[in-house]
């Protein structure tokens, strides 16, 4: 490749011109040494070769090294004996380097300075280096063999993550092993240990720690499926079992007092754990993503941290003592096996969605609990009721339905507020309790069986003020109706659109206003509602007075109105219509129509019928654009009974009107 084009770089001290005349041009040298050290760099034919005296640079924001650019290019890196240390983040991401020579001199191998090295294989540490920064060899992912010299006494956090070994040799000087050393190394097997390292052993290649026995790190693709701890250890290590892809149970001894952080994270095989009394203390997402079926925790704990149990999709059964205090955030997320919960007398604060999208069907909560944080039960779609114990002072349920009785810091302003409308309760109305000022961002996510909600005039606020909240109807697909009684709109969370694209939910859902006020409601957030009247034209489907009169000779079905879901206007006729006549008409008063397509369901919700329409005739004020012949999509004849019709119109002018109307049938 000829010369293409000429870049000016900047090395510690030095300015260079480097001209990109392939590799078979020397190009440097360039001065990469630290603090005036002598220390220079020359690439050649794909061979970056540093020598000199003394500690090269550390990249940092405003310093790079003069090879920033031809990282790709290099194969293979040379430091030469009288180079000290390496410096941080030097090589990182050389993607092709498949040859590292590291001179004899080093003492420091610095953060960063091999990392995503991919193309890397093996690696021989020499005897003088004393120190392996943080995350000097991690995301190497196919670093299979790496020799560590004698001299070595720190490895440092990550150091050798997400690589491919299969086994690794502590030698006997090495005093410090940082947190996650070895993690994420999927393939290795055994972690060995001279014997006469003082601070460290390892048994059957799990690595321990002396003098606080303290179990370190058991080798994520160690064969055996199952483990028992041995006694006498006190304290399982940050990351310990994360990912051991063959576990299916441990036994933890009685003796050990702390779980770290992530210990059994990813260990999707793992269906026992026994934890012991003895343990008071487990870290956040333990046992996140493990395939725990059942779990118990210890009398001694006060607290279940954020995440600990996260996306365990298979536990199905928790017991929490009357000693945990605190429940944080996350920690049973996505437990969608976990059906059934209760919170004891003793906790005090569940919090930011500590149970969110579980798999919950019911729901105990205690008499201490006096903090329940945002979204705690989100996306629990199985839930059916809610229970509080009588004797809490701050929520309550009534009916299956949770509130806020007083907020949660005394002197604070949200007292009254429904917090939790269970997703799958049974009703398909429902009426806000008189009094209640407010409505809790999430409280009606994911209903499915809600069609028709009614708000009393004491509720000021609907949704989180806070915003980026998802709202309080979240994933609603069921509502059809919401009666608001308060002649003032009340305040709307300002998160409505963040989170959830709620375009069908503003165009499907009809709110019902007091008289006079639906142009107030028009121009209040509320006005995003397409299809918005006055509380008096509708009238409940649960009511005497929507049964369906008997005709009178060819008397249309505007009686049977109002329409539930309509911008425009929308009948059907004759009404009821008798089986015998075998055909109903459907008539569309308003802008001319281009298409569209009905759906008949029956009083179940199964679908019976489609009808398509389209603009067939010119009747002065009214159009016939389609008809339904009574029959279902197997063409036998409709049972007596009352339809629900519902569907989508196109109008010539392009708009799209959603229509709702209720048939009769005799």
């Amino acid at each position: 490749m000829g010369v293409s084009s000429c870049m000016r770089l900047v090395g510690a001290a030095a300015i260079a011109v480097v001209c990109w005349a392939g590799t078979a041009q020397a190009q440097g040298p360039w001065n990469v040494g630290a603090d005036g050290a002598n220390v220079t760099a020359t690439l050649s034919g794909g061979t970056l070769t540093v020598s000199g005296e003394g500690n090269m640079m550390n990249q940092t924001n405003h310093e790079t090294f003069p090879w920033e650019n031809m990282r790709e290019a290099i194969t293979s890196v040379i430091i030469e004996d009288g180079v000290t240390g390496i410096g941080v983040a030097a090589f990182n991401g050389f993607v092709n380097l498949v040859s590292v020579t590291i001179g004899n001199s080093v003492r420091d191998i610095g953060d960063h300075s091999f990392a995503h090295c991919s193309s890397l294989t093996s690696v021989t540490i020499p005897n003088n280096v004393w120190t392996i920064g943080i995350r000097a060899f991690a995301d190497c992912a196919n670093l299979a063999s790496v020799t560590i010299g004698d001299s070595v006494a720190m490895i440092g956090i990550s150091a050798f993550q997400s690589t491919a070994l299969t086994s690794i040799n502590i030698p006997q000087g090495v005093a410090i092993i940082h947190d996650n050393a070895f993690g994420a190394c999927d393939a290795l097997t055994a972690i060995n240990v001279e014997p006469d390292n003082s601070l460290y052993y390892s048994v059957d290649g799990v690595l321990f720690r002396k003098h606080a026995d303290i179990l370190l790190h058991y080798p994520a693709n160690k064969p055996a499926t199952s483990y028992t701890i041995p006694n006498g250890v006190t304290s399982i290590e940050n990351n310990a079992f994360a990912g051991c892809s063959n576990l299916t149970s441990v036994i933890i001894p009685d003796g050990v007092t702390e779980i770290g952080d992530y210990a059994f994270a990813g260990c999707a095989a793992l269906t026992s754990v026994t934890i012991p009394n003895s343990v008071t203390d487990i870290g956040m997402g333990a046992f996140s993503n493990t395939g725990l079926t059942s779990v118990t925790i210890p009398n001694g704990m006060t607290s279940i941290k954020s995440h600990t149990f996260q996306d365990a999709a298979a536990l199905a059964s928790v017991t929490i003592p009357s000693s945990v205090e605190h429940v944080g955030p996350y920690s049973f997320a996505g437990t969608t096996g976990l059906a059934s919960v209760t919170i004891p007398n003793g906790v005090t604060g569940i919090e930011n969605h500590a149970f969110a999208g579980s798999g919950l069907t019911s729901l105990s909560i205690g008499a201490d609990v006096v903090h329940i944080g945002w979204n705690a039960f989100a996306g629990c779609y199985n839930l059916t009721s809610v229970d509080v114990d009588h004797a809490n002072i701050r929520y309550s349920s009534i009916d299956g339905v949770l509130f806020r009785v007083r907020d949660e810091i005394d002197g604070g302003d949200e007292e009254g507020w429904l917090v939790l409308y269970p997703a799958s309760k049974a009703n398909t109305s429902y009426t806000i309790p008189d009094g209640v000022t407010g409505i809790e961002d999430g409280a009606f996510d994911g209903v499915v069986n809600l069609s028709t909600l009614t708000v009393p005039s004491s509720v000021a606020h609907v949704g989180d003020s806070q915003p980026g909240m998802s709202g309080s109807f979240g994933k609603v697909g069921s509502l059809a109706s919401i009666i608001l009684l308060s002649p003032t709109p009340p305040g709307m969370g300002w998160g409505w659109n963040e989170e959830y694209d709620y375009t069908v939910f503003f165009s499907t859902v009809c709110i019902y206003v007091p008289e006079g006020t639906v142009e107030i409601y028009r121009d209040s957030d509320w006005g995003r509602f397409e299809c918005i009247k006055p509380v008096s034209e509708y009238v409940s489907i649960a009511t005497s007075d929507r049964e369906i009169p008997r005709p009178g000779g060819s008397e249309e079905a505007s009686v049977i109105a109002p329409v539930i879901i309509s911008s425009g206007e929308f009948t059907v006729g004759p009404n009821p219509v008798s089986r015998l006549s075998g055909i109903m008409n459907f008539y569309w008063n308003g802008r001319r129509v281009n298409d569209g397509v009905l759906t008949v369901f029956d009083a179940s919700g199964n679908v019976v019928g489609r009808v398509g329409i389209k603009d067939i005739n010119d009747n002065n004020s009214r159009r016939v654009v389609g008809s339904w012949d009574l029959t279902d999509d197997r063409g036998r004849i409709v049972s007596e009974g009352t339809y629900l019709v519902r569907g989508m119109i196109t109008t010539l002018g392009g708009n799209r009107e959603r229509v709702s109307v209720l048939i009769g049938v005799r």
